[in-house]
């Protein structure tokens, strides 16, 4: 599952704080779906940026988006303990978008602006 992280939060930004309307209401669907997981394990949250800035700042936010998204979980009932978080900066593009620039090139990476979300759950089989 992908959360879009410019829906969550506005451009160049990480604190939970500016998560938008539409992003909490994403995050709120997260919280439900983890309700209804039965036995969930684990969530691993990790989060990109898109190329636009340097590796370091990018992997700063990255790891920072991550975090918030943790205490967003964690605010709304989701255990902390079973949450990991990473940041990876630029890396795994979803989309290129070359020959473009400024505001045109801002909106075409959009979807590599994101925080993916891995939800570990156990099933019981019953025989």
């Amino acid at each position: 599952m992908n959360l879009s992280a410019d829906a969550v939060f506005a451009f160049g930004k990480s604190d939970i704080a500016s998560i938008s309307d539409e992003g909490r209401d994403q995050l709120d669907r997260l919280v439900a779906r983890l309700q209804r997981i039965r036995d969930v394990r684990a969530v691993h949250l990790i989060g990109y940026t898109d190329r636009i800035g340097s590796d370091g700042y990018n992997d700063t936010l990255s790891r920072r988006r991550a975090e918030a998204v943790r205490s967003y979980l964690v605010a709304h009932g989701v255990s902390d303990a079973m949450i990991t978080t990473e940041g990876r900066g630029a890396a795994d593009p979803l989309v290129a978008c070359p020959d473009l620039s400024g505001s045109r090139l801002r909106a075409c990476l959009a979807p590599n602006r994101r925080v993916a979300v891995s939800i570990v759950a156990m099933r019981h089989i019953e025989r």
